[in-house]
């Protein structure tokens, strides 16, 4: 009896994921510079962490399967708005304010992701689908990096409401987010000092070697700031400043 239970689970999950991917390949849609949608009742769309914004965000929504991706910098103001898939971070680090241990130095960027299996209500569980994030360097200086996206630190969301994913009951989880600094991961971030290219590939498959059922791309280029941007910022604030003296005295 079992035994037929678990067979007829498996072909049941097989069933959905053909429909889904059938359903993706005509209904995919890519979306810039946007939110999240809310996971559930109560959820907001990007609930990894307190404090972190909305917004900036490339989604794809495929058979019901939101997967969301973004740069952001660490510090205010964090989210890059842009209407491609192309991201501009600096290079370099920044000394952490807040920060796991000691506040060591990061880089001045992270990477984030969102999948949320469900916005469409396909039944789909986090126990359902296996999930990676391919990195590569398109300068051809670091290679390219597989990750299994369920860190052990996402933030996760289901019938059990906002949790960590360590000892999650995934089966009841359809939503899972989390946001990465490069440094966590140098080998393939070797030089954050120097000007690269980044993609981000986020893919997520039906469990036991199942089909794709979604996918999400981003790019981030990272550059150097050059002083002549920020003497020009120097110059536009000590031009406010002014205006708003003359502002002041006309009063």
């Amino acid at each position: 009896m079992r035994r037929f239970a678990q067979q007829r689970l498996a072909l049941t999950i097989g069933v959905m994921a053909a429909g889904i991917i059938a359903a993706g390949s005509l209904s995919a849609a890519t979306v810039f510079d946007t939110n999240l949608v809310s996971p559930g009742a109560g959820a907001p769309g990007f609930y990894n962490g307190a404090g972190n914004p909305q917004g900036g965000f490339t989604v794809t929504n495929t058979g019901g399967i939101e997967l969301g991706l973004r740069a952001k910098l660490r510090q205010d103001p964090n989210v890059i708005d842009t209407p491609t898939d192309l991201y501009t971070v600096p290079t370099g680090t920044q000394q952490a304010t807040i920060d796991h241990g000691a506040n060591p130095a990061r880089a001045a960027w992270n990477f984030e992701f969102s999948i949320d299996l469900g916005p469409a209500g396909i039944g789909l569980r986090l126990s359902d689908i296996t999930s990676t994030l391919v990195v590569t360097d398109l300068t051809g200086t670091g290679g390219s990096q597989s990750f299994n996206t369920f860190f052990g630190d996402n933030a996760e969301f289901g019938t059990s409401g906002i949790t960590n994913q360590v000892g999650a009951d995934q089966t009841k989880e359809w939503g899972t987010q989390n946001s990465e600094n490069p440094l966590f991961f140098p080998a393939l971030f070797n030089d954050i000092n120097t000007a690269h290219l980044y993609q981000f590939d986020l893919k997520v498959f039906a469990v036991n070697g199942g089909g794709l059922l979604a996918s999400d791309t981003i790019q981030v280029q990272s550059v150097t700031p050059e002083p002549a941007t920020f003497g020009l910022i120097g110059f536009g604030l000590a031009g406010l400043a002014l205006a708003a003296r003359k502002r002041l005295k006309s009063l």
